[in-house]
Formats: structure tokens, C-alpha cells, sequence
């Protein structure tokens, strides 16, 4: 807040001059100077950053939260506890379909929560609609041709998208 004596002619030792009572908290925050210290927690970081994400049958998936308070977690699985109490977690997907994957983290102060709608799919169907086609070759193909790596696309698993993937996609596409 910038004070101008000169407009106001009111200087800080003057008797009219006082501390506005929102920078004159008692007991200050460590969170932010001037609230009560017993803001809800929240989420400061969290992964996989995609809300939405695809993944191929058996492949392993890492899910991690970050909060900016301790917190007791709970971590859910198309509604049952996966009976984890840590920040992080991870699930090897063994069937095809949707799933929900939701963090739950609280505390005294309230709770935080952040929900993931996982597809799983075929390892052959890039996009998972459903079907191994042209449209999943082409994403193949673009990976090899722009040379930005796509893990969706490395079907065989040796960290780049070649044209190996390409024709296992291709050979099991309708």
C-alpha cells in the first residue's frame, strides 16, 4: 500500500495515522500474513497431468499428489479404497473399459480432492475408440515422422516409436 504524506498531509507519526487491522494480525498465518491459520489444504502439484488419460492393458500407471499440508490420504479406484495412506500410487490396468481413479487427502483443517477418468485399451488402439485402425496408424506414423515420442506408440517398449510399432499396429488393424 503506498502512503503520499504530501496529498494527505498525514504522516505515520501523526495521531490520525493507524495500521489498517487487516496487516495487523495477532497470530499470523505461515500460509499467507493476515488469515487464519486453518485454511483448508490443497493441491499444489499432482500427476499424471492429463485428467483423461489413455493407457494400453498392462501397462503401469504412476499417480502422485502434492499438498501444501499434511494430510491423511485415500486413494479410490472405481469407488473402492485401494487402502494406501501416501501421496502416491500406482495400478497396472488389466482390463479394457473406463475407470475412475480418485485422491481423497484431509485433514483437521478440511480435505482436497482430484479425480482422473482413465481409458485402458487395447495396446494396438492408440486412441481408444474402440477399434485398430488407419486413424491408429496414423498417430504412429506421425510420432515416427515428427520424431516426438508418443509412449502410447511404443508398442514394443525400447523408448522409441519406429517403424516396428508401425507395423504391429498395422498388422492387427481392421
Amino acid at each position: 500500500m503506498f502512503y503520499n504524506s504530501v496529498s494527505t498531509g498525514i504522516s505515520k507519526a501523526s495521531p490520525e495515522y493507524s495500521t489498517p487491522s487487516f496487516y495487523a494480525s495477532p497470530t499470523p498465518s505461515p500460509y499467507f500474513p493476515g488469515t487464519p491459520s486453518n485454511l483448508s489444504p490443497s493441491i499444489t502439484s499432482f500427476s499424471p497431468k492429463n485428467p483423461t488419460p489413455n493407457y494400453a492393458l498392462n501397462s503401469t500407471t504412476p499417480f502422485s499428489v502434492t499438498t501444501d499440508q499434511p494430510v491423511n490420504s485415500a486413494w479410490y479406484l472405481n469407488g473402492a479404497n485401494q487402502n494406501n495412506n501416501t501421496q502416491a500410487w500406482s495400478h497396472t490396468w488389466d482390463t479394457e473399459g473406463q475407470n475412475n481413479v480418485t485422491y481423497v487427502g484431509a485433514n483437521g483443517n478440511g480435505s482436497v480432492s482430484i479425480m482422473w477418468n482413465v481409458a485402458t485399451c487395447s495396446p494396438f488402439d492408440m486412441n481408444c475408440d474402440g477399434l485398430v485402425d488407419q486413424t491408429d496408424r496414423a498417430i504412429v506414423w506421425n510420432s515416427i515422422n515428427t520424431g516426438i515420442y508418443c509412449q502410447r506408440c511404443d508398442i514394443n517398449n525400447n523408448t522409441e516409436v519406429e517403424v516396428f510399432d508401425w507395423v504391429m499396429v498395422s498388422g492387427n488393424s481392421v
